[in-house]
């Protein structure tokens, strides 16, 4: 009786088994609450297996014959009761009672924490289709260390982070190594050529590489700046070693600003973009007929060259080259033999170049090269006789065979100006003073 008054308004219910898998030797609490005939089961008529839900039947008989037979002393099952459309859950905890000898079990109604529990799962099962099947690149990341790492430098009051982070390579690279990727979807398998999550996270460093210091700087700069979201794009490769140019984007996820423990990434393939905008970039800054550079590009790198401290002190050489008497093969062999003849030209003036010198079409029947690493005037002069050796052979442009002629002017950097446009100037003014001369001997230029 003591026990039935205790557990009257106990939101649990007690059984005392006489047998664990048979009758109960007591019920104390209202069993009825949870559905069932209580004064049934304590006299036999119904076996407590018959109240539990048809589907748990079988999992919770043996998980209680095996607890059983190896002599537990405690356990929590959880399963439905009854038949209804709508069961009960009931969490049941069993202990065994060493002095009684006796098996009690404690029941607890937590139906209302399993619809929870189902609507959470439902949740999750929404969302994680959205992520499965994004038609986006996603990414699910743990950036704690390097926030941990960022509030940590702060913390020492240090005044330039930036010039810090580049001092402390290795520190960067210890927070970038504890970072830690908990999922992609399925376009991010298709951005990289895998096929599966387990071929991706195998490789994932192959993916990578090269490792950016730049980009996790960039990142640990921004998370100390209070920021929780940030953008960078690079060039990876997937895993057939193609190069592809990535956008990536990652965001904080909302509730994990303390820590950064869980980042939202968005990856996108931008290697169309990017190719475009290369086309794009080479056209406005190469002659269409020549491949060359343009005069605008050729301003903008040798004004570029020539504010780099790098070469202070180092002599550039500016190579004003026009063929001599160009209108006459446009007037004799028409525009497009004019156009073949300059493709033709431009080729061998390529071949003359190294990786530091600049060459452009500057307009017309006009070229420009700028050699650097040129040491005095006496080399310039060098420079002109392997022009002529190697430009002014003949060469077969279609079924004709053409000798070009042309004429060099030099100006020398910084000797005879610092500046490009005056040295232009005074190259483009030797060469008319080189066309001048040879016309006064009589050596204008023809075709063979």
């Amino acid at each position: 009786m003591a026990w039935e008054r205790y557990f009257e308004n106990a939101p649990v219910t007690l059984i005392v088994w006489k047998d664990f898998l048979g009758i109960p030797a007591l019920i104390a609490g209202n069993f009825e609450e949870l559905g069932f005939p209580k004064e049934e089961l304590l006299s036999g008529k119904m076996s407590f297996r018959e109240f539990i839900h048809p589907a748990d039947t079988g999992r919770v008989w043996r998980e209680r014959a095996i607890f059983l037979r190896y002599g537990g002393r405690r356990a929590l099952f959880r399963y439905r009761m009854g038949e209804s459309s709508v069961p009960k859950w009931i969490e049941e905890e069993v202990i065994y009672l060493e002095e009684e000898r006796r098996y009690c079990s404690f029941f607890k109604d937590i139906t209302h924490w399993k619809q929870r529990e189902m609507e959470l799962l439902k949740k999750y099962e929404v969302y994680y289709q959205l992520f499965e099947h994004a038609p986006v690149s996603l990414w699910e990341e743990d950036f704690s260390a390097l926030k941990e790492y960022a509030d940590r430098i702060k913390q020492k009051g240090i005044a330039n982070l930036d010039s810090y982070l580049d001092a402390h390579v290795e520190e960067v690279a210890e927070a970038v190594s504890k970072i830690r990727i908990f999922n992609v979807n399925l376009k991010t398998l298709e951005v990289y050529g895998a096929v599966s999550k387990k071929q991706f996270f195998e490789r994932l460093k192959e993916l990578t590489y090269p490792y950016s210091f730049q980009k996790f700087k960039a990142y640990i700069l921004a998370i100390a700046q209070g920021k929780t979201s940030f953008e960078w794009e690079e060039l990876q490769r997937d895993l057939q070693g193609r190069p592809i140019h990535v956008h990536f984007t990652w965001q904080v996820v909302p509730s994990y600003e303390h820590d950064f423990s869980r980042i939202m990434g968005i990856l996108e393939d931008v290697s169309e973009r990017k190719a475009r905008e290369a086309a794009m970039v080479y056209r406005m800054s190469h002659d269409s007929l020549t491949g060359l550079l343009n005069r605008a590009a050729l301003f903008e790198r040798v004004e570029n060259l020539l504010a780099d401290r790098r070469i202070q002190g180092e002599k550039l050489a500016v190579f004003f080259i026009d063929i001599d008497n160009f209108k006459l093969i446009n007037d004799c062999f028409g525009h497009e033999m004019g156009d073949r003849v300059l493709v033709a030209f431009a080729k061998r003036l390529k071949s003359f170049l190294r990786d530091e010198d600049l060459l452009a079409r500057f307009g017309g029947d006009e070229f420009v090269l700028v050699l650097r690493a040129i040491r005095c005037i006496k080399d310039t002069e060098r420079v002109k006789r392997l022009l002529e050796d190697r430009c002014g052979k003949a060469e077969q442009v279609g079924d004709k065979q053409v000798r070009l002629f042309f004429s060099v002017g030099v100006a020398l950097y910084p000797d005879d100006a610092k500046d490009f446009k005056t040295l232009l100037k005074i190259a483009d003014f030797r060469m008319y003073q080189e066309k001048r001369r040879k016309r006064q001997r009589g050596e204008s230029g023809f075709l063979k």
